[in-house]
Order: C-alpha cells, then sequence, then structure tokens
C-alpha cells in the first residue's frame, strides 16, 4: 500500500526506552478536534489499565486542539504529542505507529470515547489467547439527539468464545467486522512483521489497513462487551467529508484488490470482497450528494461491471443487494437507480409489516433474507 512520504513529525518528547514500553500505545489523530477532544482524552487517560501511553498527532489543526492536548500534556506525562501538515488521519496513525513503543496499539478518533475498562478488557482477552487481533462491540452516540445504539451490524458471525483464525472466517471476510479501527487492539510485533499503514486518503483510509490486519491475522478473538462510543450525526467529521473526495473509496476498495493479489490471496477471498465491495458502494452511493453522487455512480458502474461473471454466487447477496445489481447493470442514469431503490425500499417496509403480523415471532430478516438497514 502506498505510504505517505513528507516532513517527520515533531515530537513533544523523546520515545520511552525499549525496557520501560507500556502494555498499550494509544493512537488518535486529531484535526480541528476541540468539540470533543475533552471528554475523549479523559476516556483513555481514566482508563482502568494505567500502563499506557497516549499518543496524539495534531494534523494542522486551526482551532483550540493543540492548546487542550498541551493543557493534558502537563499533567498527564502519558500523553505525547506530535505535530504535522495537514495530511489526513491516514498518514497522522502511520505517524503514530512509528512512535509507538506499546506490545499492543489500538486507534482512537478523537471525537470517539473508550468505555473505563476498554483497554483492561481488551489486553486481558489478547494475552490470555495470544492474539494478532481483538475485537469488540460498540455503540452509536447521535450528536443531534444524545441517543445510544448499539452499533449490531459491526460485528457478526463470531462467538466470544472460540479464537479463529483468518483461514476459518474466510467465507465472511470483509462482513463479520467492519473496517474501521477503533474497536479493536492489534498486537504491535504482528504488525511491523506484516508491514501494515495506512493509505494517504482524505477519507475511507482505515478500510485497508484494517481488512487485510484481519485477512492476514492467524488468531482473532472477541470481547463481547460494548467497549466504543462512536459518535454519528456530526457535520464537521472527517467521515462527513466524502463528498469531496467521494473517489477515495473506490481507491481503498482498488488497494485492497491489489494487496490480495500481490500476496497471492486474491482467489481465496475474491468472492467475499466482490459481496464487500458491493454492499461498500451501495452505502457510498445512497449517502453522497449532488454532483459527487453522479461521479462516483459512473466510476463504481465502471468498476462494477469490470469483474468477470459478477456475482460469482447469488446466494452472497441479500434481495435487496441483488436488485440493487441489476440496476446498476440496467442503467447508467443514477438519478433513475436512486429512485428505484427507495421504491423498492418503501415496498420492503410494507413488506416486512405485513410479515411481522403473519410469522408469529420468527425473525422476518432470517425467512425472507432481507437485510437490516445499517
Amino acid at each position: 500500500m502506498p505510504e505517505f512520504t513528507g516532513n517527520p513529525p515533531q515530537s513533544t518528547g523523546p520515545s520511552p526506552s525499549p525496557a520501560l514500553a507500556p502494555a498499550i500505545s494509544v493512537i488518535m489523530p486529531a484535526y480541528n478536534a476541540a468539540t470533543y477532544l475533552k471528554p475523549c482524552l479523559e476516556s483513555v487517560l481514566n482508563q482502568t489499565l494505567t500502563d499506557i501511553e497516549v499518543i496524539v498527532i495534531d494534523d494542522g489543526s486551526t482551532d483550540e486542539t493543540l492548546r487542550i492536548l498541551a493543557d493534558f500534556a502537563r499533567v498527564d506525562s502519558r500523553l505525547r504529542i506530535l505535530t504535522q501538515q495537514h495530511g489526513y488521519a491516514g498518514r497522522a496513525r502511520n505517524r503514530g505507529m512509528d512512535q509507538a513503543c506499546g506490545n499492543y496499539l489500538a486507534f482512537l478518533d478523537a471525537d470517539d470515547l473508550f468505555a473505563p475498562t476498554f483497554l483492561e478488557q481488551m489486553l486481558r482477552r489478547a494475552r490470555q489467547d495470544q492474539l494478532d487481533v481483538t475485537i469488540c462491540r460498540s455503540q452509536r452516540l447521535d450528536v443531534v439527539t444524545g441517543t445510544q445504539t448499539p452499533l449490531d451490524f459491526a460485528v457478526r458471525h463470531v462467538r466470544p468464545e472460540p479464537v479463529y483464525s483468518a483461514k476459518q472466517l474466510t467465507s465472511v471476510m470483509f462482513r463479520y467486522s467492519v473496517g474501521w479501527p477503533w474497536d479493536k487492539l492489534f498486537r504491535s510485533e504482528f504488525l511491523r512483521v506484516t508491514a501494515l499503514r495506512y493509505p494517504p486518503l482524505a477519507t475511507s483510509e482505515d478500510a485497508p489497513f484494517v481488512f487485510m490486519a484481519l485477512i492476514l491475522a492467524e488468531r482473532i478473538g472477541l470481547v463481547d462487551d460494548v467497549l466504543v462510543t462512536h459518535r454519528m450525526g456530526d457535520a464537521t467529521s472527517n467521515a462527513n467529508s466524502r463528498d469531496t473526495s467521494w473517489h477515495d473509496a473506490l481507491t481503498a476498495a482498488q488497494l485492497i484488490e491489489e494487496e490480495l493479489r500481490q500476496r497471492g490471496l486474491w482467489n481465496r477471498y475474491r468472492q467475499s470482497y466482490l459481496a464487500w465491495i458491493l454492499d461498500f458502494s451501495i452505502w457510498n452511493f445512497e449517502t453522497l450528494q449532488g454532483n459527487s453522487q453522479q461521479q462516483f455512480y459512473a466510476a463504481m458502474r465502471a468498476k462494477l461491471l469490470a469483474f468477470d461473471n459478477f456475482p460469482p454466487k447469488q446466494q452472497l447477496f441479500y434481495p435487496y443487494q441483488a436488485f440493487y445489481l441489476h440496476l446498476i447493470r440496467l442503467c447508467a442514469n443514477p438519478a433513475k437507480v436512486l429512485h428505484m431503490s427507495r421504491l423498492a425500499r418503501r415496498v420492503r417496509r410494507v413488506l416486512r409489516a405485513f410479515f411481522r403480523g403473519t410469522t408469529k415471532g420468527r425473525s422476518v430478516e432470517k425467512r425472507g433474507r432481507i437485510p437490516i438497514t445499517k
């Protein structure tokens, strides 16, 4: 994967001696994050596990982010501050990884929150079963309404007791865990050996790093507790800048495909990858707006139709996804596709309501293979 090359960041202090390496390094990029930075830092620095270092990379902020960081660093020596010109979260995380000394690495966005026992519970499970990647459950916090909702779709198809290998999860790879890093703990030596890095993208930069880590991991385990809170609905967040960087989603998908081919893993994960790229494309298309949506649709359509015998196995898809693929094949007009998909969604809601009244408690989603909207 490509790596951003530029001037090295400035640090507020030297790296700790390897003999004093902390158990976990928490790496956090921060760009104009003043609104939510204080509670985020408090959630990390007040962890029940104290043997940690916290590396925050200021990504060229123009608000009060650096001042807030300096205030926290004055009273807690575990906090280290790096600075760089604005280069987006991927480059910032790579810089943090270069400076990190912990035996394990955790990543957090500057507007999210760790539960007080997140690091302790994740470390205990990682050490107990010698895991390369440890995953937990998470919840969303709507910044407008303040409501908290479990992110049930973020972890599926795995149970908390077993230790899984990537080979065991081949058929559900790209589906059993979402491609974001903040609900995971990574073994540092595993990342060093695999040489995984974040690509220099404005958005979707986490997908290539996370999915390749899951694919290359030999030991994966789940902590079956909600331990991370992810803020959603903030129009100023990095995730909501996709209208100006819509092409990054397709670039991220292309990087994953290239990495699979280079590592000789394409044939093993092709089917699961194609199912994911369709779902990923649908989500991006439906959540973009205006000209960005039209441009993305044209590029997405060309990308999907270029695959031979796509889809390879129809059972990988829910009916709604298969219907979408049919529209994509037939129609080059994104407005018509969006209209038809919205009409199909309304019909699906009516059918759901009907079947809920006739199945006597049986799962509608299981009976009709109707997917739950994220």
